[in-house]
C-alpha cells in the first residue's frame, strides 16, 4: 500500500459517489487526509464546514483509524492557497479532487498549476469510471424539495438538510430578495 492518499473537495453535500472515492483510497492507501475547500456560504455551498465534517464523519465508511479531515480555506491568492495545502498536506501524497462545477474546477488548477500536485480523480469511481451523481444534482433536489436527495446522502446529511432548510436556503438570497419558488422540506 502507498502512504499518504488526499481527496479534496467541498463536499457539498457528502454523497454516495464522495463515499466510493474515499472507499477506493482507503483501500490502496495507509492513511487518507479529507481536506475540506472552505468557500463562502451561497448557493452552490449551502453547508458550513462544520456541517460537511459532521456529514463526513458521521458517514458509515468513515474509518477514523487511518482518516482526518482537515479544512484549507479558500483564496484567490494561489500562493496562499500552495501554502494552505501544504500544511494540510506537509508531504507526499497522491491526491483527489472534484470538478463538479467551476469552483471545483479552480482547486483542480491550484493544485496542478501552484501547488504541483497532480490530481489522480475527479470525483469519480476509478474501477469502472461510472459517477452515480454530483453535488450539484443534489443541492438542486433538496432546493426543489425532491425527496430523491435522500438516496444519494448518509442519514447525518438527511438529519442536517431537515433540519436547515429553508430558512438556509432563503438566507443565501440577498436581504429581502425571495426566491421565486415555495420550499418547503418534509
Amino acid at each position: 500500500m502507498k502512504a499518504h492518499g488526499v481527496i479534496i473537495g467541498r463536499f457539498q453535500p457528502w454523497h454516495v459517489d464522495h463515499r466510493k472515492l474515499y472507499e477506493e483510497v482507503k483501500e490502496e492507501y495507509d492513511f487518507v487526509t479529507i481536506a475540506i475547500y472552505v468557500t463562502n456560504p451561497s448557493l452552490s455551498n449551502p453547508f458550513y464546514p462544520e456541517e460537511v465534517y459532521r456529514m463526513i464523519r458521521n458517514d458509515p465508511a468513515f474509518d477514523e483509524t487511518i482518516t482526518t479531515v482537515s479544512f484549507v480555506k479558500s483564496t484567490k491568492n494561489p500562493w496562499k492557497l500552495k501554502n494552505r495545502i501544504y500544511q494540510v498536506i506537509k508531504n507526499n501524497a497522491d491526491c483527489y479532487g472534484g470538478t463538479d462545477d467551476h469552483k471545483s474546477e479552480i482547486v483542480t488548477r491550484d493544485f496542478s498549476v501552484c501547488v504541483g500536485l497532480k490530481l489522480l480523480g475527479f470525483n469519480t469511481v476509478k474501477k469502472n469510471g461510472t459517477k452515480e451523481i454530483n453535488a450539484s444534482q443534489i443541492r438542486e433536489m433538496i432546493y426543489n424539495n425532491d425527496e430523491n436527495y435522500k438516496k444519494y446522502v448518509n442519514a447525518e446529511t438527511i438529519s442536517l438538510v431537515k433540519s436547515i432548510f429553508p430558512e438556509r436556503y432563503y438566507q443565501l438570497f440577498e436581504i429581502g430578495k425571495k426566491p421565486k419558488r415555495n420550499l418547503v422540506i418534509m
